[in-house]
């Protein structure tokens, strides 16, 4: 089963995100979504998970949690926004019980796949707002297979 991983949209989603998630069947958001919108187009695709982030407002922060945790196909998937250290997240998480297969985060703009211990930590980059003249990104996970790890895709930002 795929899943789609997506951050940072900002109130803007790139038409090439729906080219890329096309076969996916469930949706993670991790933040900073901008309007209920983003979250409406992407239900068009499959169910869509996800958490508010940090300029997130009235009234996403009512409807969305901050973090979010549950199993998807054997799969305990956690979503948050902003996990800071890496290290010191996958501390707190084990302090509050929770020790999921795969984190996913957003907050850096920046693509990122990274283990600590036995939890996956990915952040899809951007959809909408790349840092330094990069390009918008979103990733795809097989969760139907072992070794878990994130396919990256790069989708042009329009201005």
């Amino acid at each position: 089963m795929q899943i789609g991983i997506i951050s940072d949209t900002h109130s803007v989603l790139p038409a090439t995100v729906f080219e890329c998630f096309n076969e996916v069947k469930h949706i993670c958001h991790a933040g900073d979504i901008g309007n209920e919108d983003v979250i409406t187009e992407l239900e068009t695709i499959c169910p869509v998970s996800a958490i508010h982030g940090n300029v997130d407002g009235w009234p996403l922060v009512q409807k969305y949690p901050a973090s979010l945790s549950f199993d998807l196909n054997g799969i305990l998937l956690h979503i948050v926004h902003d996990v800071g250290s890496i290290e010191y997240y996958s501390y707190r998480l084990l302090r509050k019980g929770i020790q999921p297969d795969v984190v996913v985060f957003g907050h850096t703009h920046r693509t990122c796949s990274e283990r600590h211990g036995k939890t996956l930590f990915i952040n899809p980059g951007t959809a909408s707002r790349p840092m330094s003249g990069k390009k918008g990104s979103v990733a795809i996970l097989d969760i139907g297979v072992a070794d878990l790890q994130p396919q990256f895709f790069e989708i042009p930002i329009i201005s």
